[in-house]
């Protein structure tokens, strides 16, 4: 689903169909452990190598972003653009909901680990609200590498609570407190 949406292309609750909220994984997201190759100096790791089926679209922008220890970011979704992180350092979940009216994975929830030595990498389709977690006792790093450039005075981004009864994710109470790792 590359083309741009509208929010009249996603829907949003509070829903009433038990199938919405149901754990899966949405079409279009990927999820990629890197090679890593460690020694006495450090790590190498490689984020982009051109792939197809990964960097299906140009990288158009990059920026760094964080998130500080017990810190939730999120609910965010973009309508034009795919996001592209890469986790640095850290542990952060991804928690990510389609609400994309004709996807076939409408109504899914699917929880994403990233961690060092782990899956480092996830591409996040147009469409798809994502919140980021940091699971970290420190703070975490990430890039991102979007389909598209920002737009500084009409960004392509709507944003929800962390907390709204709009997706149905309720984040467990043992994430809500302070830094887990």
């Amino acid at each position: 689903m590359h083309g741009n949406l509208s929010m009249n292309d996603l829907e949003l609750g509070p829903f009433h169909d038990s199938s919405v909220g149901r754990p899966g994984e949405i079409q279009g997201v990927l999820v990629r452990t890197l090679e890593e190759h460690i020694d006495n100096r450090g790590r190498v790791f490689e984020f982009f190598s051109g792939e197809s089926d990964f960097w299906d679209q140009p990288i158009a922008w990059g920026h760094c972003f964080t998130i500080l220890p017990g810190v939730i970011k999120g609910w965010g979704v973009h309508l034009q653009r795919q996001d592209r992180y890469c986790l640095i350092d850290g542990k952060v979940m991804t928690v990510l909901f389609d609400s994309r009216k004709h996807s076939p994975s409408f109504g899914v929830i699917q929880e994403v680990v990233l961690e060092v030595g782990q899956n480092r990498q996830i591409r996040i389709p147009n469409g798809v609200w994502h919140l980021n977690v940091n699971l970290s006792s420190r703070e975490s790093f990430l890039i991102d590498l979007p389909s598209h450039q920002y737009r500084h005075a009409n960004p392509d981004k709507q944003t929800l609570s962390w907390d709204t009864d709009k997706i149905p994710y309720r984040l467990r109470d043992d994430l809500l407190g302070q830094p887990l790792g």
